[in-house]
């Protein structure tokens, strides 16, 4: 059983293989590293626009009156996705006890 295991993390394994610039590596990249296509377009963006900000510009439309409601709207939920985590609906279930479970809101002061 176990070398059907390591069989399979080394076929999951080989799927990471990346070209590096002297071949081909076998090791992941570091979490967080950008790919080449993305370090180049961060690239031209600062060498063309050394003030631009995607985020802030989204802000800006948002808030802005004179854009049409629809396009501030899409704004304002693709820049919520990005400060706030996304509501997940959990389920639990206590088999010990046939207490109801209660919830307590507390209003900020």
């Amino acid at each position: 059983m176990n070398g059907s295991v390591d069989s399979v993390h080394k076929n999951n394994w080989k799927n990471w293989r990346q070209l590096d610039g002297h071949g081909l590596q076998d090791r992941p990249r570091q979490q967080g590293t950008p790919n080449e296509n993305r370090a180049a377009l961060i690239e031209r963006l600062n060498d063309n626009y050394p003030s631009y900000d995607p985020v802030i510009g989204l802000a800006e439309l948002a808030q802005d009156v004179l854009v049409a409601l629809s396009v501030r709207l899409d704004c304002h939920k693709t820049l919520v996705s990005y400060l706030y985590p996304k509501m997940r609906s959990v389920e639990w279930k206590d088999e010990n006890t046939n207490q109801p479970i209660v919830i307590q809101v507390i209003e900020p002061k």
